[in-house]
């Protein structure tokens, strides 16, 4: 019994260990101040030649129950005020194939991405590429956006707009590693943006918690049957 009582402790504590793990937690309400470690971070190289419109990206793994990705971006300057033609999307390269998929913005190889319109009583729609077109996605298992414009605590001219996202990993397959980019629309007035340009920033999904602690459960379970009939 006390055998069994420490496989069970074993099997919690574990699962409490892989949920502190991941659980770089991000909340969608376009403040950044939980986007301090992302797991990478994307500098567009074209820093000066769209003030307001010009996109530096971070890109963030997961979020608190360890089943969203989760992206952000950040403008040089502010953003101005959302008009009809703005928008912003996020472009998904699931299978990391350029052969494969639809062109978004002349971006070959996605097969999904998000569009928002930046205004904060705007919806944002996932697309997803199926046959030879794109079509919403009806019913998206999660999907948040929220945009934020900063004020640069020292002042002067370093305040910046960014947009926050969140996507059930299901919505795009859980593929584990996809190829992602961002496009920024100037509603009519060039230039618009990329980051970057080919959408060619690595992410990835997050696997289930369940699926984490399988193989661990298991080969614990394994030990435990030996022992007992040692």
């Amino acid at each position: 019994m006390n055998t069994v009582k420490a496989l069970f402790m074993l099997v919690a504590l574990l699962l409490f260990a892989s949920t502190v793990a991941q659980a770089d937690i991000i909340t969608i309400d376009g403040d950044n101040a939980d986007w301090a470690s992302p797991d990478t971070v994307n500098d567009d190289p074209d820093e000066t030649t769209a003030q307001g419109y010009d996109v530096d990206l971070n890109y963030f793994e997961w979020d608190e129950d360890s089943d969203h990705v989760c992206f952000y971006f950040q403008t040089y300057g502010v953003m101005p005020a959302d008009t009809v033609d703005d928008y912003a999307r996020i472009l998904i390269n699931a299978d990391e194939n350029s052969s494969t998929g639809g062109a978004v913005n002349t971006v070959p190889g996605m097969e999904y991405y998000i569009e928002w319109a930046l205004g904060a009583s705007d919806t944002p729609v996932l697309y997803a590429y199926s046959g030879s077109s794109w079509g919403p996605v009806s019913n998206p298992s999660y999907l948040a956006v929220a945009r934020g414009d900063i004020d640069d605590p020292v002042g002067g001219d370093d305040d910046y707009t960014i947009v926050e996202w969140a996507l059930g990993a299901s919505d795009i397959g859980r593929p584990g590693r996809f190829l992602w980019g961002a496009y920024l629309d100037n509603g009519g007035s060039d230039p618009d943006d990329y980051c970057p340009d080919d959408a060619d920033q690595g992410g990835r999904t997050p696997e289930p918690t369940t699926l984490i602690l399988l193989p661990i459960g298991l080969a614990a379970l394994s030990a435990w049957r030996r022992r007992k009939t040692s």
